[in-house]
């Protein structure tokens, strides 16, 4: 039995068990953690970042001390968003229903894949503030907490809270874990939230040894395939898991060659490229999360677009070929996949 899927691994011990390459860097966000520094993790995509976190959430709950609060950060569409959302978090007595008339108009609008609709009048900063002040009233009797938000769909949210209210944000008796896309290094840590992460951790690409044991522990049989093909696996790979993963996949089940799968990945990212940024972001994400739809609403989370933005891309890779249309069960919504992904 072998689990090659690009599912982020979850906070859970069976999980856990597959999780190999980046226990030093695990350690160390633990240390930090400890030590009450703020963390940013930053990785290219596919890094595992979101596998990252789960196995930290499981470290730091042996030892349940303080309060650890995971919040998928691609929901988020705004500061507040993140705020309200924590106070709910701290207050569950509180409705879903009031948190989300606060959000408004914005999370309706995200909802429905409609624009985003303006931010309040008032002053946003001084609105902001009054979020932090109402969360440091519910810390008060709960101690110190821990925070992780799993990357947000637009950095500049991040910057608003950690850099515009850095000074409000620090007073929390909070520590904060944040990750990020690597090419959004300099709008994380844009000034002054450059001071605020006090460690930060990339993940980068993964060495031989690390991708090796990777790979053994998702093919579970050791002699699943040959060292020959494993190193050649690993090497075109680049050390970047998802693609590790993908390769290995093409090979096990569809029984294709290493030099072959590398060279039709590679061929489809070429092509997707040539149509621009956004469609070979778009390919990325259904290599990982398999087939979508133009308005699934964690799919437009993570890629901060609208379902009008989503629609558009999708069928420019559609004309291209590179992806395939078809209906869902129930014909209520048209999903799409990769050519070589299974349509179900």
């Amino acid at each position: 039995m072998y689990t090659l899927s690009n599912r982020p691994l979850g906070p859970n011990q069976v999980d856990s068990a597959l999780f190999a390459g980046r226990e030093d860097d695990l350690l160390k966000a633990v240390r930090s953690i400890n030590a009450g520094l703020n963390v940013l993790i930053l990785g290219a995509r596919g890094s595992g970042k979101t596998s990252f976190v789960n196995q930290l959430l499981v470290r730091l709950r042996r030892e349940p001390a303080n309060p650890v609060i995971y919040i998928a950060g691609g929901l988020m569409q705004s500061a507040e968003d993140l705020l309200e959302h924590l106070r709910y978090r701290l207050e569950p007595q509180v409705e879903w229903s009031e948190v989300a008339s606060r959000i408004g108009a914005a999370a309706q609008s995200f909802r429905t894949g409609l624009s985003v609709a303006p931010p309040p009048s008032g002053n946003p900063v001084r609105q902001l503030t009054g979020s932090v002040t109402e969360i440091q009233r519910l810390l008060g009797d709960q101690g110190e907490a821990v925070v992780i938000v799993d990357e947000f769909p637009d950095p500049l949210i991040a910057h608003t809270l950690f850099g515009r209210l850095r000074d409000e944000i620090w007073r929390l008796p909070i520590t904060w874990v944040v990750t990020g896309a690597e090419g959004d290094r300099a709008t994380y840590l844009r000034p002054p939230a450059d001071a605020f992460f006090e460690q930060i951790i990339e993940l980068g690409p993964l060495g031989a040894d690390m991708a090796k044991a990777l790979l053994e522990r998702r093919l579970g049989a050791p002699d699943e395939l040959s060292d020959d093909v494993i190193d050649q696996l690993i090497a075109a790979s680049n050390g970047n898991p998802r693609r590790l993963l993908k390769l290995a996949r093409d090979t096990v089940i569809d029984g294709v060659s290493p030099s072959a799968a590398l060279s039709r990945s590679q061929a489809r990212d070429d092509a997707a490229s040539q149509i621009g940024d956004p469609a070979a972001q778009l390919i990325a994400e259904l290599e990982a999360n398999g087939p979508a739809s133009a308005s699934d609403a964690e799919l437009l989370a993570r890629m901060g677009w609208t379902r009008g933005r989503a629609a558009q891309v999708f069928k420019s890779l559609e004309q291209s070929g590179l992806v395939k249309g078809f209906t869902s069960v129930g014909g209520r919504r048209k999903l799409y996949a990769l050519q070589d992904q299974e349509a179900s």
